[in-house]
């Protein structure tokens, strides 16, 4: 089972995933369409912070929900891909796969890969200008590509990070783990964690001020924190 949370300028909306055959979700009226992205799990989806289009990341085709509906096959080449990003300053946005291999589509520029070591590459998120990326390795190494500044790696024993999330401004960034807990570097703030047992923690999304976020966490549970309002169930 998958959660995937994501925010736009005034509020936050859930996707989730309950089986293969069985997609349910909310999103913003404009983002609500019957494409037949509902009958493929979604991997990563990325919202831009004005909510007023997304990119939803499938199985080997990239959706497009706003003022055009659309999908398109995602390159063949560099996949299959785990993780997506893009950003408002850019008509495009990026396709990672489990290695940290990039690929871009759209006008957004050509980063250089992040040099792994041992550990798999999990999740990314792009600078506002869209000139810059951090890439977060399940060991809790951040790799900063570009114009992204490198704010500290969140490496903790025992633990596998699971989401990078900067905050509007670029200047600071997430890291969630999978029991919960948060890590914030750079001038991203701590308001709480949802440390629970085992493996639980989905996704954290940062409200749009970066003045609190929310962690989504395993059977739909989603924890508030900051100036992060409750999340209405679709």
């Amino acid at each position: 089972m998958k959660f995937i949370l994501e925010s736009s300028s005034d509020s936050a909306f859930q996707r989730w995933e309950r089986d293969p055959d069985s997609l349910q979700y909310s999103l913003p009226a404009v983002l609500t369409s019957t494409s037949s992205w509902q009958e493929e799990p979604i991997q990563d989806l990325y919202i831009c912070p004005q909510g007023k289009e997304c990119w939803a990341l499938g199985v080997d085709r990239v959706h497009h929900l706003g003022a055009q509906i659309g999908w398109h096959h995602a390159p063949k080449a560099g996949g299959p891909f785990v993780a997506l990003t893009s950003t408002e300053e850019r008509m495009g946005y990026w396709l990672m796969n489990k290695f940290g291999h990039l690929v871009r589509v759209g006008n957004v520029p050509l980063l250089p890969p992040p040099q792994l070591r041992n550990a798999l590459a999990v999740s990314i998120s792009a600078t506002p200008q869209g000139n810059g990326a951090w890439v977060l390795g399940q060991d809790g190494q951040v790799h900063h590509l570009g114009t992204a500044l490198h704010m500290g790696h969140g490496i903790q024993a025992g633990k596998n990070a699971l989401k990078i999330r900067s905050i509007s401004r670029g200047l600071g960034y997430y890291i969630l783990y999978s029991d919960g807990s948060v890590g914030a570097f750079g001038d991203a703030q701590h308001f709480g964690e949802a440390i629970l047992e085992g493996d639980i923690a989905r996704d954290l999304v940062v409200t749009p001020d970066g003045g609190g976020y929310w962690i989504l966490v395993r059977g739909n549970n989603w924890f508030a924190y900051g100036n992060a309002a409750p999340v209405p169930l679709g």
